[in-house]
């Protein structure tokens, strides 16, 4: 059993406009790209208390019986918070538009298990297990929201970017709405895993799941549904090469292929209370095939894997003033090769690497609007590389020294939906040291060793400039 409570206030930053396809620094060089927009204050605040437990009890030496039983009360509080900057800009003004709120979500979900796992021998060597077992959720939430504005027509602020100055408190209007919801999920599952031969192990399974929604928002009628899926899913593990000493090589083959759904997402404060709540799931379909090996002893080990995922009902937002608006549903394909090496070069340092390759699509989407359709087949999704390069080191010189190198490589991204706007590749470096000397240890760390600036997130309007170095000198006492 553990419980777990956690508190956390942060003063949330803001991002950089892009006007016209350009960043703003770029544009009026006299902005700088650090420039804090914000409503200063404790913008954002998280308290979160978790109980766990999980018990077993063991029937026979083939078969137990497994409970697992977690309750967690969340709440997450955006107060006077103004990180949201986007259009209309205006460069003749030297000004960029600002929409502030508040918003206080509490939440509290509640989780079931019960599961039978059975063991046992079918002969020859040959083992299988069956688990049996069903679960129950609930998730029991509320919003309370207000929008801050001294624009009627805006909705939102209007602030000088070269020096934001916030309106006077005596001029804030305010927009308030409440969201209720309630979700239920009831689920039976079962897993079947059976090794054939000592080369062979297959796992086949699924899951059956009725969910109950339902949301009022404000004081609207209470809009409810239920859903019911079946989610196979099917794993196959074939030994290439099996040890025959502690030198000899490993090489290992899978497979795996799954269906599952993402059920409709909470109700959010920022889509307008005359657009009509689509409470509809998402289908997902994956398949992945890798092999991993081992060589050397196991000193060098090599893993390589393709996947395929199709995500089809994905719903899209556009914003029209400081509310996202839900547009058509459509398809979504993700496509992509995963390797990975690491080399344990001797008993003081050891290497490693790993290379991501993407091709994340669009598929069929259309969204369908007054002012005319706009396909999105075919291209990039957002902020979504076409590869990301990691590699490093680990060095031990000493029992008490521990030295670390990590580069990481991100490939450019497109920015928004339409393909509009390329956000640049970049690399980051990372590096620590430590010593330990009895119960005290002492770090050094660096995040960003050689300052590169860079952005690490868009949405098309604005970008998220990345951290600049940071340098850390830390000491922990170990008490027992």
């Amino acid at each position: 059993m553990s419980l777990n409570h956690v508190d956390s206030t942060n003063f949330t930053p803001t991002n950089e406009p892009i006007i016209d396809g350009e960043l703003l620094h770029v544009l009026d060089p006299r902005f700088d790209r650090r420039t804090n927009f914000n409503i200063p204050g404790p913008n954002y605040k998280q308290r979160e208390s978790r109980l766990a437990a999980n018990l077993t009890r063991q029937l026979t030496p083939w078969a137990s019986v497994v409970e697992v039983f977690g309750y967690r009360d969340v709440q997450h509080k955006f107060v006077e918070d103004g990180d949201f900057i986007a259009g209309p800009f205006d460069l003749d003004a030297h000004t960029v538009s600002m929409y502030p709120f508040s918003q206080t979500m509490n939440e509290h979900i509640f989780y079931e298990e019960l599961r039978l796992e059975l063991k046992g021998q079918a002969g020859s060597g040959r083992s299988h297990a069956l688990t049996i077992g069903g679960s129950y959720e609930r998730n029991s939430g509320s919003l309370a929201s207000d929008f801050i504005y001294n624009d009627p027509d805006l909705f939102g602020f209007t602030i000088s970017y070269l020096n934001p100055v916030i309106p006077p408190r005596n001029e804030w209007q305010h927009e308030t709405g409440s969201r209720l919801y309630h979700l239920d999920v009831t689920g039976l599952f079962t897993q079947y895993r059976i090794d054939p031969t000592t080369r062979l192990s297959i796992t086949a399974g699924g899951r059956y799941d009725r969910l109950a929604l339902d949301n009022t928002r404000d004081a609207d009628p209470r809009v409810s549904q239920t859903f019911s899926a079946f989610s196979p899913k099917v794993s196959a593990l074939l030994k290439l090469l099996q040890p025959v000493s502690a030198d000899a090589a490993t090489l290992n083959l899978y497979g795996a292929y799954s269906q599952s759904f993402l059920p409709p997402r909470r109700p959010s404060s920022l889509t307008p209370a005359d657009v009509p709540l689509h409470l509809q799931p998402e289908d997902i379909e994956n398949y992945e095939v890798g092999l991993k090996a081992g060589v050397a002893g196991g000193r060098v080990l090599l893993e390589a894997a393709v996947f395929r995922m199709l995500e089809d009902g994905v719903v899209l937002s556009t914003r029209k003033g400081p509310f996202f608006l839900p547009t058509n549903t459509g398809k979504v394909r993700y496509k992509g090769l995963e390797t990975g090496l690491g080399v344990t070069v001797s008993r003081t340092a050891s290497l490693y690497m790993n290379a991501s390759f993407y091709r994340h699509r669009f598929g069929e989407f259309v969204i369908q609007s007054e002012d005319g359709d706009e396909t999105l087949t075919g291209n990039r999704l957002p902020v979504s590389p076409g590869y990301v390069l990691n590699w490093g080191a680990a060095f031990n010189p000493a029992p008490s020294i521990a030295l670390n190198l990590d580069v990481k490589h991100l490939d450019s991204v497109q920015a928004n939906r339409e393909n509009s706007f390329l956000i640049d590749a970049y690399t980051l470096v990372d590096a620590a040291g430590s010593w330990q000397r009895q119960r005290v240890r002492i770090t050094l760390s660096a995040h960003n060793l050689f300052n590169k600036q860079y952005y690490w997130n868009s949405d098309g309007e604005t970008a998220d400039p990345g951290r600049p170095r940071q340098v850390i000198l830390s000491t922990s006492i170990r008490l027992r």
